[in-house]
């Protein structure tokens, strides 16, 4: 789930953004 490894840093970036937001959802 976690593709920290690709190469372009807006992906980088959607990725934490989308798993930062999971992690707010879940946390309510």
């Amino acid at each position: 789930m976690y593709r920290f490894f690709l190469p372009p840093i807006e992906s980088n970036f959607i990725v934490v953004g989308l798993v930062w937001h999971a992690n707010v959802i879940y946390a309510i």
